[in-house]
């Protein structure tokens, strides 16, 4: 997947995420936020090039690092909850636990402010785009200023 602002991108399709800061704090010693993100669409690598393209890569996430992000044990990429119609009349609903709280030693992750709680975050954005997956991030926070 790409963007339209790239010029090796021969055929940019659309696709749209929507975003909920739930907290900022500090991964392994380097400022970070904790986001929600809405899967509106469903292109490979989406919620991965649209962090990446307004400068939060996610961390971890060595593809888009140029190969340079290791030092994390996994991408801090999760899928919080998924809601899938199967086409034959049966629909996959699932709920997981949120893997960064801290009790996983191997997470460097620490709240230092808490933004907006997880349950209003979802509430916001499922008013903004009906229902289908959110995944909870911690992209890199790269301020701009």
């Amino acid at each position: 997947m790409c963007t339209v602002e790239n010029p090796a991108c021969e055929k940019p399709r659309h696709a749209l995420t929507h975003m909920a800061v739930l907290g900022r704090g500090v991964y392994n010693a380097q400022p970070a936020s904790k986001v929600l993100l809405k899967l509106c669409t469903g292109r490979r690598h989406q919620l991965r090039v649209h962090c990446d393209h307004i400068g939060h890569r996610i961390i971890g996430d060595y593809t888009y690092s140029d190969r340079k992000d290791i030092f994390p044990f996994r991408m801090m990429l999760h899928s919080y909850y998924l809601y899938i119609p199967t086409g034959i009349g049966e629909t996959i609903d699932v709920t997981t636990s949120d893997p960064f709280t801290g009790e996983d030693s191997r997470c460097k992750w620490t709240c230092l402010e808490e933004v907006i709680s997880r349950e209003k975050a979802m509430d916001l954005l499922e008013a903004v785009h009906p229902s289908n997956k959110l995944t909870e991030i911690i992209p890199k926070a790269i301020n701009k200023q």
